[in-house]
């Protein structure tokens, strides 16, 4: 009994049957999962931006209502909005803050809240709260998985009816060598050497394109792994910061120059760190909501200036250059560009611009005529200091405009001025 009951267990065709049926439902339930959480995630996202659709519709339209104070208007449109299965609840409020038109559904809880303050030409008129629920695409998604549930079952019935029958009289040896195929592949070693299916001649195609397959990959992977290297060290090593970051403001990558400027010692610790953009960054938080309306209407910025707080708190100036980066159907996924540190740069000008206006009080100041002029040709004047409109009379733009007026009229305004002095 013992050996009928170790031969029973050491069954191949068995033990590949079952086998068979654990991978499929192993598979079936991990791609139902994966389906699952998807279409959660879809739905979530598209409830998501329904709520963000309909807050705009409401800020929209209930502009001029506010500003005119119409609550008939008003109500028309928050019954409006009420409508939509999604929304649990729905409040607007006037400037004063009182409730212009209130709604809740009962039995709904809301989710996904949205608010925001409404404006008519940039006068505050009120405000919106709206709230949707979940539970419409919940109960979806329970069907969804319930009818995912019952096909699986359907599957593994059918499979254990003809997998043991097809595997005993004629798939054996091509499945045992497709299974070491797929095993070696699913290790990533696409280099495992393939024979053909003998002596079936139909499989043997199918391992020549295997074959071919295994070599493409490895060739793509050696590629890909070549050119991520390549992209990886002008990441790593560009002495520019170079970052990522997402529309809501937090960075999404960043790379070690980047951190640097900003005071952290790598950009893991940057990334880590807990903080939005617009507030722990940027000195004045609208500059990065300009920076964004700029994006947002030219798809591309460059060289746009904004001072910044780094992590010691000292302030840096920098100039930043940016472009949308979007998905196929032109939506924008996130923001990439290059930041620069042109603090010591400005301080330059800045300097520079206090040292002219100390120079040119200084010549202003003298009691001479400070001037300077071209070294050849008509010897015009480029400047000359204010000091000559008292002695002469003349404005120091008309020494400068006229290269001849030193020549021409200067000299008989003095020689009529010596004519009237004469006793």
């Amino acid at each position: 009994m013992m050996i009928k009951q170790s031969k029973h267990y050491r069954s191949i065709a068995r033990r590949l049957t079952l086998g068979l049926i654990l991978t499929v439902g192993i598979v079936s339930v991990i791609v139902v999962g994966l389906i699952y959480m998807a279409e959660v995630r879809k739905g979530k996202d598209e409830l998501e931006k329904k709520a963000d659709d309909i807050l705009a519709y409401q800020i929209g339209a209930l502009e001029i209502p506010l500003w005119n104070i119409d609550k008939g208007y008003i109500s028309i449109i928050g019954k409006t909005i009420s409508q939509n299965e999604p929304v649990a609840r729905i409040t607007i409020r006037d400037s004063f803050g009182r409730i212009a038109y209130s709604m809740e559904k009962q039995g709904l809880v809301g989710s996904v809240n949205r608010s925001a303050r409404i404006f008519h030409r940039k006068w505050y008129v009120g405000e919106v709260f709206i709230s949707l629920t979940t539970q419409f695409y919940e109960e979806n998604n329970q069907n969804l998985l319930f009818s995912f549930g019952i096909t699986i079952v359907m599957i593994l019935v059918t499979i254990i009816i003809f997998s043991g029958l097809l595997i005993r009289l004629i798939l054996k040896k091509p499945l045992n060598n497709l299974n070491r195929i797929v095993s070696a592949y699913a290790s990533k070693q696409y280099d495992y050497p393939i024979h053909d299916f003998k002596p079936y001649i139909e499989f043997q195609p199918f391992s020549r394109v295997l074959a071919k397959m295994g070599s493409r990959i490895t060739r793509q992977l050696r590629e890909l792994k070549k050119a991520e290297e390549k992209y990886r060290s002008i990441f790593e090593n560009a002495i520019e910061g170079i970052f990522q970051s997402t529309f809501q403001g937090r960075f999404i990558s960043v790379n070690p120059a980047m951190a640097r400027m900003m005071g952290y010692e790598s950009p893991d610790e940057l990334l880590t760190s807990s903080f939005d953009i617009a507030t722990h960054f940027y000195v004045k938080p609208g500059d990065r909501a300009k920076l964004c309306r700029l994006l947002d209407e030219k798809d591309k910025v460059f060289e746009f200036e904004a001072p910044l707080y780094r992590k010691d708190a000292t302030q840096i100036i920098v100039s930043i250059s940016a472009r949308n980066v979007r998905d196929e159907k032109g939506n924008v996924l996130y923001y990439e560009g290059f930041m620069t540190d042109i603090t010591r740069r400005k301080q330059a000008l800045e300097a520079l611009k206090q040292t002219k206006e100390h120079l040119a009080m200084l010549l202003e100041s003298l009691p001479i005529v400070p001037y300077t002029c071209w070294a050849e040709g008509n010897f015009g004047i480029t400047y000359i200091s204010r000091t000559i409109e008292e002695i002469t009379g003349y404005k120091p733009d008309q020494f400068i405009n006229d290269s001849s007026f030193w020549q021409t009229i200067l000299p008989r305004r003095t020689a009529a001025r010596s004519l009237i002095n004469c006793p």
